[in-house]
């Protein structure tokens, strides 16, 4: 009745870097063929002035890459400035359960068009919304790319930095106008597979970062103290398997048989006791 949801973008970074080095490790073993690249990136995200409403949600972003010139690094433009039109958005949602099976993953599917323009925003025109500093390592497929990215994020003139670890799926541009201009020629096309083995292989994602295992190595203890209970189980059953799991199990059965043995004793004392009023005269 009242739910309410919200997509959080990013994973924990104890999903995040194990589910990296399992994309490696697959890559590694010559079970997914893809190539690898890094980058550092810096983007520069402004307010589009003048938007007209059925544009849909839209922004200006200038990327920027790290260069080394005169023995320093620092940021130089890539290329012209984007602007970024965000048509759809839908957001799947796993449900909230207790994760006895891993962790619960969402997904976000996003339709976007991204247009270079000649013109480069100017502080006095175009509002500063976000700078996003990202190190990113891309998995390059035939028809997709998955991103891993770390991301600093400062909103506004804010000089508070956000840090996020954001897994990213994207399509390839050129083969999907490809088989929608064939669709729309009614031409042969793939669209549908294309799509489908998309967002499959968004699930699957999903599912390699909420597997628990490989489990951790679990943590070396520090050694017990002397116990008197193995002695004392020893001496009670000789010969007699003895358990397996916890030391604590030693004390309780050498309590249960103190328990045991003081009752006898009682037991026995008072059947001499009524043996010997029995006797009286």
């Amino acid at each position: 009745k009242d739910f309410q949801y919200r997509f959080e973008p990013g994973l924990p970074p104890e999903i995040y870097a194990p589910l990296m080095k399992k994309l490696d490790a697959l890559r590694k073993e010559q079970q997914m063929e893809c190539s690898v690249t890094n980058e550092q990136t810096l983007d520069i995200t402004y307010e589009v002035p003048n938007v007209q409403k059925h544009t849909g949600r839209s922004s200006l972003r200038v990327s920027h890459q790290k260069v080394l010139e005169n023995e320093e690094k620092r940021w130089k433009v890539k290329g012209p400035a984007v602007l970024k039109n965000r048509f759809e958005v839908l957001d799947l949602f796993s449900g909230r359960s207790v994760p006895t099976k891993g962790p619960s993953i969402d997904l976000r599917v996003a339709l976007s068009a991204e247009v270079a323009v000649k013109d480069m925003p100017r502080s006095n025109t175009h509002k500063l919304l976000l700078k996003r500093e990202k190190h990113r390592r891309s998995y390059d497929f035939r028809a997709w790319r998955i991103d891993f990215t770390v991301v600093q994020s400062m909103h506004g003139d804010q000089l508070e930095k956000h840090l996020s670890y954001e897994v990213e799926l994207e399509l390839n541009a050129q083969i999907l106008r490809k088989n929608l201009e064939a669709k729309m020629s009614n031409k042969p096309h793939q669209l549908w597979e294309l799509l489908t083995d998309f967002l499959n292989a968004g699930r699957d994602l999903a599912v390699l970062a909420s597997e628990p295992c490989p489990l951790p190595v679990p943590p070396s203890l520090p050694q017990l103290p002397p116990d008197e209970g193995r002695p004392a189980y020893q001496r009670e059953l000789p010969g007699m398997p003895e358990p397996l799991i916890g030391h604590y199990l030693y004390r309780l059965a050498e309590g249960g048989w103190k328990h045991g043995k003081r009752k006898a004793e009682h037991a026995e004392q008072a059947a001499d006791a009524a043996a010997d009023a029995a006797a009286e005269p």
